[in-house]
């Protein structure tokens, strides 16, 4: 049996991958830019894909926010972007990532078999959280964000 994807919170908690689904966070934009507001819409749907996606998902997933970065353009593109929007384009990072996490040991519900987390991040391609991402997760309060679940 292969070793589980293990993360150790900064509370000492021990909380494991259980499913991640990841897709490119701007598939289907064929034309202009992302804005803020366009990256707003694109962070809700992702939220709202966890339904979808994770099978064992439980209240509202955990949102990691990403940092938006300017997109750089020339005079000319900015002055002929402007004329169409009045917001300066941004990016958010490239690859979008839904995860459950969960934990052997209850949240709050002591005679719970556990608890699970779903958890939303952005970053900067395909595959396991990046570092800078571990050190996000580690800081969540697992005990106030995650939901006890009885094993089934």
């Amino acid at each position: 049996m292969s070793q589980r994807y293990q993360i150790t919170l900064n509370s000492g908690r021990d909380i494991y991958l259980d499913q991640l689904y990841q897709y490119r966070t701007y598939a289907g934009l064929s034309v202009g830019y992302p804005t803020p507001s366009h990256n707003e819409k694109v962070i809700q749907r992702a939220l709202e894909y966890t339904k979808e996606k994770l099978w064992c998902q439980w209240g509202k997933p955990f949102l990691l926010i990403p940092t938006q970065t300017p997109i750089d353009l020339s005079d000319a593109e900015r002055d002929r972007y402007l004329t169409y929007t009045s917001e300066m384009p941004s990016k958010l990072p490239e690859v979008v990532c839904l995860a459950n996490f969960e934990s052997f040991e209850p949240a709050r519900d002591k005679a719970a078999m556990g608890s699970t987390l779903g958890i939303v991040w952005f970053q900067d391609g395909f595959g396991l959280p990046s570092d800078e991402i571990v050190e996000q997760i580690k800081s969540i309060d697992w005990d106030s964000s995650a939901f006890d679940h009885d094993g089934d």
